[in-house]
């Protein structure tokens, strides 16, 4: 687990704060910015990752999971979901963009 060391008043955030009811992950939630100066990734690449841009290397991701407290297989199930809505999405407006 990422020690839970303060940047100025922050702490990595628990598990709780950033899981919906039903226990997925929300993914907006999640302190970003925090993230990124804890595990020293750039913010960008996290943000691409959580909107499903990018699939992280193992080596992210796993820094990923332990940050967040999950296992590698939660974390791959939640991007998986994510990168998987964003197609049906993109396939959605290029169906849309060409029956016009």
């Amino acid at each position: 687990m990422v020690e839970a060391t303060t940047l100025g008043k922050q702490k990595p955030q628990s598990v709780e704060e950033y899981t919906d009811g039903n226990g997925r992950i929300d993914f907006i939630k999640i302190n970003r910015s925090l993230m990124s100066r804890v595990l020293r990734i750039d913010l960008a690449h996290i943000s691409r990752i959580f909107s499903g841009q990018r699939t992280p290397s193992m080596e992210v991701a796993k820094k990923i999971a332990d940050y967040m407290s999950i296992t590698l297989d939660k974390l791959d199930g939640e991007l998986a979901a994510i990168r998987e809505k964003r197609k049906v999405e993109k396939r959605a407006a290029r169906t849309s963009k060409e029956s016009k």
